[in-house]
């Protein structure tokens, strides 16, 4: 049985192929060695922010949405995913339940762009105060 709900690597596995002909469109490819990175970092990410795992495909949501990103190169696509997880899960953790995953990962992109590829702590505080005053 596994932990917190973590998906196993399989799991992973069988959704690879769809998100990686939808992320090819934009330049982009995940391995499995990515997918198994990605894991690790979303387990450390949201144990540190004392949550469990809210949604099992968070990995590919994220990837979907910065897969058109004009500030990502493919040489860094894995590392900003990460750091995009990481930061979803700080959010997450002060807004809760407010917004549906895809949304607040399209909230958050929203910002991404407009910060010129950043999510900075300024930035994520700003989300932030937007989710909590608009529910």
């Amino acid at each position: 049985m596994r932990q917190n709900n973590i998906p196993s690597t399989t799991d992973f596995s069988l959704q690879l192929h769809d998100v990686n002909y939808e992320i090819a469109q934009a330049g982009h490819q995940l391995s499995n060695e990515d997918i198994n990175k990605l894991i690790v970092c979303q387990k450390q990410s949201y144990t540190q922010f004392g949550l469990i795992d809210i949604h099992a495909n968070i990995i590919f949501t994220i990837a979907s949405k910065l897969a058109y990103s004009p500030y990502i190169r493919q040489v860094d696509f894995v590392d900003v995913i990460a750091s995009f997880m990481n930061s979803y899960y700080a959010i997450r953790k002060y807004v809760r339940a407010r917004l549906y995953d895809d949304e607040l990962v399209a909230l958050m992109y929203q910002h991404y762009l407009h910060n010129h590829g950043q999510l900075d702590s300024e930035c994520i505080y700003q989300i932030i105060q937007t989710v909590r005053s608009s529910k």
